[in-house]
């Protein structure tokens, strides 16, 4: 209970929240780094459930993580021209 006012008072969120919103910045970072596939890398980032993974990385990057990796590959193909 103490962690879960903590965390709603300094950063206003879930202790629920803060965890999954850690785990969608892994995600991104390795969807752009790794080249395994989507699902490998949800349940790495322990994802046991692929529709609430995607319903959340659809969420959190407005986009799904196939197009998330798509255009970040496209940005970093671009920078090192």
């Amino acid at each position: 209970e103490h962690v879960n006012r903590t965390l709603q008072k300094y950063k206003g969120i879930s202790p629920t929240a803060f965890i999954n919103n850690l785990r969608m910045q892994r995600v991104a970072r390795l969807l752009v780094s790794s080249s395994s596939n989507i699902t490998e890398i949800a349940f790495e980032c322990g994802f046991n459930n692929l529709s609430h993974f995607n319903a959340l990385f659809m969420a959190a990057y407005g986009v799904s993580p196939r197009v998330y990796r798509k255009r970040q590959q496209r940005i970093i193909s671009i920078c090192l021209l």
